[in-house]
């Protein structure tokens, strides 16, 4: 039983990934995600026992995660000296020469 292999469709058939389309599957095996195949001319295979053993390592991850516990994170404080520039530059916005300028207009 371990040594059949599935096609794609015959994957995506399995209720555990039933969600899944064809171009999730394809990024996967792109990016070197999901479970592991075997390429024939330009069928994808893949190994039943190989699908459970990428199962059975998602359930690992997911309770690695689990016992981690709570995460904290940084909360973000504006430092009280810190001059605010444009983002594209260090030029001043026009508010900014407006306020230095005295609200004069230019001649």
């Amino acid at each position: 039983m371990e040594d059949e292999y599935l096609t794609e469709g015959q994957l995506l058939e399995m209720r555990m990934f039933a969600h899944l389309t064809k171009a999730t599957l394809t990024r996967w095996r792109c990016e070197g995600h999901g479970p592991r195949c075997t390429i024939v001319g330009r069928q994808p295979f893949y190994r039943r026992g190989e699908i459970d053993r990428w199962l059975r390592e998602q359930e690992e991850k997911r309770e690695r995660i689990r016992k981690v516990g709570k995460v904290a994170l940084q909360v973000y404080e504006p430092r009280p000296n810190a001059s605010r520039r444009n983002r594209l530059g260090g030029h001043k916005t026009k508010s900014e020469r407006r306020q230095n300028d005295g609200g004069a207009a230019a001649s």
